[in-house]
């Protein structure tokens, strides 16, 4: 009788319904016949969801209570579920890590973040703090690759762990999604331009700089689906004279993929947007919604980071644009409405990308592979 090995996921900071872990991975996972586990932390209870046994270790309540009680319970369960593979998920998790490892268990981290630059953006932080806990982490991370498998959700990661497997955020198909995609069609007078933006809704991420284009550009509304903090929310609503332009869907709440997905479907979007202002962090990462947004056949306009600008134009798929000169945007968005043939072609290339190569099949490929490599190993 063939040997069902186990496997398991732990995260202390991501939802369980987290795109890349539960949907792509786990789900994966489990379809290649793994027993697989994902340990969390939201005091939601445990669920079997899509033959992925999902295990719930009770509510996080601050960052302390989280690195420290947290990381223990976690590290119980795990410890009793006594898997083949662990993969962790958060750099707290580190310590959770070795000591699985200690007891002969092999571990793959997944690097999610740049937390380099990441920490760096953290305004609870004074200078010294970020430079502390900066060469902190990446002391951990050495260690890490020195005796874990690693896993990088971006390519230019290697530029810090080369011997790292990239396993990319590429979204996952549907039977549906090969098929023609709807057209845009050209709002009636006197109703707004829609943009969509989707993901985490953060500062950083450009909730700001996208917002304020319902004042700054003519005729346009932007609409917002992802997790928002309350707080963040209302600067947004208090920063535009046209609130009505305005639609954030997610405040306090974090949104299942499968809602995203509706919501690409239930509105004519002229174009996806990624505006972030200029940072370190966000400059070369290829972001999940650029494939999303070419899936579903949606032009992109965002920052014209030169990583981001090159990737619009090699795959002829976006505008990339300066994200504080509104002009440069405003002709961005009316060269979309005033020309079809731009839209389709954008949209139709996009689409095409993404349904032929950059889409998760080639992914779970790869995933699936790497956990046959180490499954090897125990025989």
């Amino acid at each position: 009788m063939k040997k069902i090995y186990k496997v398991a996921h732990l995260t202390s900071v991501h939802p369980r319904y987290d795109n890349r872990i539960l949907y792509k991975q786990c789900v994966s996972l489990a379809k290649a016949g793994f027993q697989t586990y994902l340990i969390v932390a939201d005091g939601k209870q445990d669920e079997v969801f899509r033959g992925v046994q999902i295990i719930d270790v009770g509510a996080k309540r601050n960052l302390l209570y989280r690195i420290t009680r947290i990381a223990c319970k976690i590290y119980k369960r795990a410890k009793k579920i006594n898997a083949d593979i662990y993969q962790i998920h958060d750099p707290e998790l580190l310590l959770v890590a070795y000591w699985l490892n200690i007891r002969g268990k092999k571990v793959i981290y997944d690097v999610h973040e740049d937390y380099r630059t990441s920490i760096g953006q953290k305004k609870y932080l004074n200078v010294f703090l970020k430079k502390l806990f900066t060469a902190i982490y990446i002391l951990l991370e050495r260690r890490a690759a020195e005796n874990f498998t690693i896993l990088l959700a971006e390519k230019y990661y290697k530029e810090y762990l080369p011997n790292g497997y990239t396993i990319l955020n590429y979204p996952i198909l549907e039977k549906t999604d090969t098929e023609k995609k709807r057209e845009y069609n050209l709002p009636p007078t006197g109703n707004d331009i829609k943009l969509l933006y989707t993901g985490n809704i953060t500062e950083v991420r450009g909730a700001l700089t996208q917002s304020i284009l319902v004042d700054k550009v003519t005729d346009v509304s932007v609409t917002f689906i992802g997790y928002c903090t309350e707080d963040l929310a209302k600067r947004i609503w208090q920063q535009v004279d046209r609130k009505n332009a305005i639609v954030i869907i997610g405040i306090n709440e974090y949104i299942p993929q499968d809602k995203i997905k509706d919501a690409y479907k239930s509105g004519d979007w002229l174009a996806g947007i990624a505006l972030f202002p200029k940072t370190k962090h966000y400059e070369k990462k290829e972001l999940t919604k650029f494939f999303e947004y070419m899936l579903n056949g949606l032009p992109i306009i965002c920052s014209d980071f030169p990583a981001w600008k090159q990737f619009v134009e090699d795959n002829q798929c976006g505008i990339a644009v300066d994200p504080l000169n509104y002009t440069e945007i405003q002709k961005a968005i009316d060269k979309l409405l005033q020309n079809a043939e731009l839209r389709s072609f954008m949209g139709s290339n996009g689409r095409r990308r993404v349904t032929s190569e950059l889409n998760w099949a080639s992914q779970e490929k790869l995933l699936v592979g790497i956990y046959n490599h180490l499954i090897d190993g125990y025989k």
